[in-house]
C-alpha cells in the first residue's frame, strides 16, 4: 500500500492505494478523456482508490468517501466523471442520486453537468429528450437504462428504488445529515454501492462537514487501517496550522491543482490582496482549504472582540467545573473557569464529545486528578444536563443547577466580559478550542428580557458556549462559598 508515483502533491490525509486490488481507475480515466477533461494527478489518485475492488468479494473496497480540497481544484469535472462512469460501465442499470447545497442548486448543477456530457462524444449515449426537468420528475437517462436524479432536500425526496451511487457536493453548505439519511438507507440492497461527499471546507455554520472532517481526521491519525476496514476513504488537501500560508513552497506542497488548473501567479495575487483578517481567512479557505471559523454573520459576538479576548495564558490555582448537553443529547461539553497568571478570569472548554455516556466518568476523572477541587459541577437550568443529577450523585459528585436568573446573568456577564471595549475582563484560550469557536460563530440570543443562548435558532452546536459562559459565574459562586466557610470557622475560633 502507498501513494502512486504519478501523484505530485500528496494529501495531508489520504487513504493509501492498495496495489494488490484491481481498480476501475483506468476506465474512469478513459471516461474523463472522452468527456474532454483528462485527469490531473489528484483526480486519478482518488479515482484509483475509490475504484478499488476487493478480489475476494468482487465488490468495491470503499463504500463511503470524503474528498475535500481547495476551490478551483477540479472537483466538478471529477464528480461528472465518477457519475458518468458509474452510469455506463455496468452490467445492470444504475440509479444515481445527486445533491448540492439545496434542491435549487442541485438542479442547476445537474443541468450543467448534463449539458457538459451532451457536448462530449459520450453525449450520444443519453436518450433523446433527456434530461427531464419538470418539478418532482427530474431525471437524466442513459441508453442502457441508468438514470440520475437531483435531490431537492425536501422530506421524502429521493425515497424509493435502490441507489447505486450517491454524490453530495458542496457539503460545507449542509447543517445536517438529511441527504445522508435519504441516500444511505437506499444503498442497503447493493453491496457495491458508494456514497461520495466532496467539498471545500466551509465556515462555523458548516456543522455537518466540520464534524465529519474532525471525525475522519481523528480516526486517520489514530489508526488508518480502522477507516479502511470500515470501508471509508478519506482525502484531505489543505494547509496545516503551522504552514507559512504566504510562501510559494507551501502552495506547491499543498495545492494539487497548482500547475495544472491554476497558475502560481493567481495565488500570489490573491495573497497580496489579503490585507485584512477577514480576507486572510477567505484566502485560507479558498486556497488552503481551511475552515473559516470566525464569527458568522448572525453571531451576536463581534469577531474582532472575540479574537482580542483570546489568550495563551493558563489558569493557575482553583477552578470550577461546568457542563452542558444539547437538547437532543447528541453532544455534551465540559468547561472550567479560574484565574490566569495575569489575574484575569479565564474560561476554557475542557472536553466536547458525542452523546452523554462519557460525561459523568470524565468529570469524575478530572476531579480525581485535582483533589483540591470541590466535587461539584454546575449546569444551566431547564436543559438535559440538569436531568443528570442522579447519575452524578451515584458517582459522589454534586450537580448544582443554576437558577434561571443566574443563568441569564452568567450569559450576560460572559458576553460583556468578552466584548468590553476597554479590554476583556473574561478571556478564552485562543488555540485548541475549535468547538467553542464554532459555537460562537452561530450564537444567537433568545427573545425577551432575560436573554440566554438560543439552541433552537442557533446555526451551530451551542453546548460548548453554554458550558464556558456559566463557568466564570460558577467560579465566583465557589469563591463566595469558600469565603463564607472561612468566615464562619474564623468566627467560631
Amino acid at each position: 500500500m502507498g501513494l502512486p508515483s504519478y501523484l505530485d502533491v500528496p494529501p495531508r490525509f489520504g487513504t493509501l492505494r492498495n496495489f494488490d486490488n484491481p481498480t476501475y481507475g483506468d476506465r474512469k480515466a478513459l471516461v474523463a478523456q472522452l468527456l474532454g477533461t483528462p485527469f490531473i494527478p489528484w483526480q486519478r489518485y482518488v479515482a484509483d482508490v475509490l475504484g478499488e475492488v476487493d478480489p475476494r468479494t468482487g465488490i468495491r473496497a470503499y463504500r463511503f468517501a470524503l474528498v475535500t480540497l481547495m476551490r478551483q481544484g477540479g472537483k466538478t469535472t471529477w464528480v461528472i466523471t465518477e457519475k458518468t462512469t458509474r452510469a455506463l460501465d455496468c452490467t445492470t442499470p444504475q440509479l444515481i442520486h445527486f445533491a448540492a447545497q439545496d434542491g435549487i442548486e442541485a438542479k442547476k448543477k445537474w443541468l450543467k453537468h448534463a449539458k457538459f456530457i451532451r457536448r462530449s462524444p459520450l453525449g450520444r449515449r443519453l436518450i433523446d429528450g433527456t434530461p427531464t426537468t419538470s418539478n418532482g420528475k427530474e431525471v437524466l437517462e442513459w441508453d442502457n437504462g441508468s438514470s440520475e436524479i437531483p435531490l431537492s432536500g425536501a422530506e421524502g425526496s429521493g425515497h424509493g428504488d435502490t441507489v447505486n451511487l450517491g454524490v453530495i457536493t458542496e457539503a460545507f453548505a449542509h447543517k445536517d445529515s438529511r441527504y445522508i439519511d435519504t441516500i444511505e438507507p437506499a444503498m442497503n440492497n447493493d453491496p457495491d454501492a458508494q456514497l461520495i461527499r466532496e467539498s471545500t471546507q466551509g465556515t462555523a455554520e458548516s456543522i455537518y462537514l466540520n464534524e465529519l472532517t474532525a471525525e475522519y481526521t481523528a480516526r486517520e491519525l489514530a489508526d488508518p487501517a480502522e477507516l479502511r476496514n470500515a470501508r471509508i476513504a478519506y482525502f484531505n488537501w489543505s494547509f496545516a496550522d503551522d504552514d507559512d500560508i504566504g510562501a510559494e513552497d507551501t502552495w506547491r506542497r499543498r495545492m494539487p491543482q497548482l500547475g495544472h488548473l491554476l497558475r502560481v501567479e493567481e495565488v500570489q495575487s490573491a495573497w497580496q490582496n489579503a490585507t485584512t483578517p477577514k480576507k486572510v481567512r477567505a484566502f485560507k479557505r479558498g486556497y488552503g482549504n481551511m475552515a473559516d471559523l470566525g464569527a458568522g454573520e448572525q453571531s451576536v459576538f463581534d469577531e474582532e472582540a472575540w479574537e482580542r479576548a483570546g489568550t495563551g495564558e493558563q489558569i493557575v490555582g482553583p477552578r470550577t467545573l461546568t457542563i452542558d448537553v444539547t437538547p437532543d443529547r447528541s453532544w455534551a461539553s465540559i468547561a472550567w473557569a479560574g484565574t490566569n497568571g495575569l489575574g484575569t478570569t479565564q474560561s476554557e472548554l475542557v472536553e466536547h464529545e458525542r452523546s452523554t455516556h462519557w460525561l459523568v466518568p470524565k468529570v469524575g476523572e478530572i476531579l480525581d486528578r485535582n483533589p483540591r477541587m470541590p466535587r461539584r459541577v454546575y449546569c444551566a437550568p431547564g436543559g438535559q444536563a440538569a436531568l443528570m443529577a442522579d447519575k452524578f450523585e451515584r458517582a459522589g459528585i454534586e450537580l448544582i443547577v443554576l437558577s434561571r436568573a443566574e443563568y441569564a446573568a452568567s450569559c450576560a456577564s460572559y458576553y460583556d466580559g468578552i466584548t468590553d471595549e476597554d479590554g476583556a475582563t473574561i478571556v478564552h484560550v485562543s488555540e485548541w478550542q475549535t468547538p467553542l469557536d464554532v459555537a460562537v460563530g452561530g450564537a444567537v440570543w433568545t427573545k425577551g428580557e432575560a436573554r440566554v443562548w438560543d439552541s433552537l435558532r442557533a446555526t451551530t452546536i451551542l453546548c460548548p458556549l453554554v458550558a464556558v459562559s456559566i463557568a466564570p459565574w460558577a467560579f465566583q459562586l465557589e469563591q463566595d462559598r469558600e469565603a463564607d466557610d472561612y468566615a464562619i470557622e474564623d468566627s467560631i475560633a
